[in-house]
């Protein structure tokens, strides 16, 4: 439910950035969202009464403290894995490597979903730069 002149706010997933090669070349975090992605998108693009906007694309970091912590989180059966695979994950979280612990990215998108009377009334833009 959303007030008069309210609008929603979704976040989305997008292809780009190192989180995502992880998760294509290693199978990282929840699996392939693609499908669900197109499924919401093409949703929301048809939902009568509703516009929605272009989606904005920005990056964000996932910080890890080191590749334990990675694996704990996003990879728990890296033990289970051939030798040759996991070194190959090894060189690749090595690469991400900075002074403050392992940083991935993961290009994100920010679309707004408003009622089309409101739409047609203003100019809303998302106000981010």
């Amino acid at each position: 439910l959303l007030r008069e002149g309210g609008a929603i706010l979704v976040l989305e997933p997008a292809g780009g950035g190192s989180f995502n090669e992880a998760k294509a070349r290693f199978g990282v975090g929840s699996g392939n969202e693609g499908p669900l992605k197109t499924a919401a998108l093409t949703a929301m693009q048809n939902l009568p009464g509703w516009d929605l906007s272009e989606a904005h694309r920005f990056m964000t970091d996932f910080l890890f403290a080191d590749e334990t912590d990675f694996f704990d989180h996003k990879l728990p059966h890296f033990r289970q894995l051939q030798a040759e695979q996991q070194r190959e994950i090894q060189h690749f979280l090595r690469r991400q490597q900075t002074a403050d612990g392992i940083i991935l990215t993961a290009e994100r998108c920010l679309d707004l979903l408003q009622p089309a009377s409101e739409t047609e009334n203003s100019s809303t833009q998302l106000p981010i730069n």
